[in-house]
């Protein structure tokens, strides 16, 4: 018994210390440490928006459940088309659903000022099907810009 009561509070210490160091997280070097206490929150964050681009109509037609070739497509454009204006603009998804796309969208340092937004992360879904395992579902690519200001996705 005096053996299982000790194994016990072995157990119990060595939890207590695991536990106790989870805030810490010793085990990522302070180095490579994220601060998340601002995430989202950037400096340049726009308070409005130069134009906004309906993927949903003409010409672009990405829709919920439509081809994933098209979809692609008519996001490309759009991309392509907000290029030739200035200021902030929005990519905007405007009706509820999965939107497919069939490869890669690339973006270069020429689109540090687009927005791509929806309806909201329960209401607007992208779904990727690419050709190859390593493909991305977005690529980003430009001159020392990136280097200067690095940028981190993730799609859920």
């Amino acid at each position: 018994m005096k053996n299982l009561l000790f194994l016990h509070l072995i157990i119990l210490i060595f939890n207590t210390k695991i536990f106790s160091q989870l805030g810490e997280n010793p085990l990522i070097p302070e180095a490579r440490r994220v601060d998340w206490s601002n995430a989202g929150l950037t400096i340049n964050r726009p308070e409005g928006y130069n134009s906004v681009i309906d993927l949903t109509k003409p010409p672009y037609n990405v829709l919920p459940g439509g081809d994933k070739i098209l979809n692609a497509n008519g996001l490309e454009l759009a991309i392509s088309n907000a290029r030739t204006e200035q200021g902030w603009k929005v990519l905007f998804f405007s009706l509820p659903g999965t939107y497919k796309f069939g490869r890669t969208i690339r973006l270069t340092n020429q689109d540090s000022n687009l927005v791509i937004k929806g309806l909201g992360s329960d209401q607007v879904k992208l779904f990727f099907e690419t050709s190859s395992s390593v493909d991305h579902c977005f690529y980003f690519s430009g001159d020392n810009y990136w280097r200067r200001n690095p940028i981190t996705w993730k799609l859920y």
